[in-house]
């Protein structure tokens, strides 16, 4: 049941629509199919999925959820010019009262709640930040088991202007896990330094994905995609379930990571 982009957990882009609202208690209308990958084990979950206007643009959301450590969800748009990107996202009440900071260098621009924080990383900051629990009468800030009794809770948004490519990472744990993010040839520091972030990025393929996670003595690396039917020397096949082929490595100094 479609009641808009600001009443779900979803990526709004101005004259692109996914789903077309439904008039009353009805379905909605999905007028884009959109394509999905996987490769789901017990203790990692990489995911995405694809969608396509033709003329206007492109976007593909990978996720990438590691039990116990956080869960990072990459955007890449491709083919915008000059249109506003709005990101939803909704948080139980029982996690407030919510904190925001704007955007900063390597840092983000970040949400904190009661079991942790919520962060957002792009090439430039965000722009509106908000977090604002439901009220009466709004589409957004309600949260509901299927048909259940709806509950009041914080609706979460973000956005700026895409032209071109880019990249926006959204972070959820209970403290930042520093990470590099790279999709198609494109890369984000995520509370990394300018000097481990602004390396030429190792993925340059369409469709490729990488993801270096900082877990203190080691770093571990994940890639998905093309890049993974030929992996580097010294990378293992994740196989999980699902066909979208990934694979990782266990690296124990920053040289390994950036030199493959």
């Amino acid at each position: 049941y479609m009641r808009g982009p600001a009443a779900h957990n979803t990526l709004e882009i101005d004259g692109a629509a996914v789903a077309q609202a439904a008039e009353g208690l009805a379905w909605s209308h999905v007028n884009r199919r959109v394509r999905l990958e996987a490769n789901l084990s017990d203790d990692v979950w990489l995911a995405r999925g694809r969608i396509e206007w033709p003329g206007i643009a492109t976007v593909a959301r990978t996720v990438l959820a590691l039990p116990g450590c956080g869960v990072w969800i990459a955007d890449f748009l491709e083919g915008l010019t000059n249109r506003t990107a709005r990101w939803h996202w909704h948080l139980p009440q029982a996690l407030g009262p919510l904190q925001t900071r704007d955007g900063q260098p390597h840092s983000g621009s970040a949400v904190r709640h009661a079991r942790g924080v919520m962060v957002q990383w792009s090439k430039t900051p965000l722009e509106k930040l908000r977090a604002q629990l439901a009220e009466e009468g709004a589409v957004s800030g309600w949260q509901a088991t299927a048909y259940g009794q709806p509950t009041q809770a914080y609706h979460v948004s973000y956005q700026r202007v895409i032209s071109g490519r880019d990249l926006v990472v959204t972070f959820l744990g209970a403290a930042v896990v520093p990470a590099i993010v790279e999709v198609s040839g494109l890369a984000l520091a995520c509370g990394m330094t300018d000097t481990d972030g602004n390396r030429r990025p190792f993925v340059d393929e369409l469709d490729s994905v990488r993801f270096v996670i900082d877990r203190g003595q080691n770093r571990e690396v994940y890639v998905a995609g093309p890049l993974a039917h030929r992996p580097p020397e010294g990378y293992l096949s994740l196989g999980g379930k699902g066909d979208w082929p990934a694979a990782h490595q266990r690296c124990p100094t920053p040289a390994a990571v950036y030199e493959g």
